[in-house]
């Protein structure tokens, strides 16, 4: 019918399918995202690795036992840090981060190394 207003069947077959398209380039975005934060604790956790504690000369780090801590665990007397109220490491022991975070390491329930922000 002349002066009707009918859309061409290949736009509206063109405009259907589009927010499909959309969501197909989104699914490998998110897939990818959630690969890289599965990742990230591995890849932070890698400089840890071969650091000895400098008074003992124990290793820090054998798997899972480093992690970063929130400053409200911490507290610092003149001679240790206290993590959690029951962690104690001696301040000649503890390292800088290269962060800028607190960092415990506690194997088999022993405290191995601290490491602590550079500008405490």
């Amino acid at each position: 019918m002349p002066g009707s207003i009918n859309p061409r069947p290949g736009l509206v077959g063109r405009l259907v399918t589009r927010p499909g398209l959309r969501v197909g380039r989104i699914r490998p975005l998110i897939f990818v995202l959630i690969w890289l934060s599965v990742l990230d604790p591995a890849r932070a956790h890698d400089w840890y690795s071969g650091i000895r504690n400098p008074a003992t000369g124990v290793g820090c780090c054998g798997g899972h036992d480093c992690m970063p801590i929130d400053i409200s665990r911490v507290i610092e007397t003149r001679d240790e840090f206290i993590v959690d109220g029951k962690w104690h490491f001696n301040k000649d022991e503890a390292m800088p981060a290269h962060d800028g975070q607190f960092h415990a390491c506690i194997w088999g329930g022993k405290p191995r190394c601290f490491f602590y922000p550079m500008n405490v």
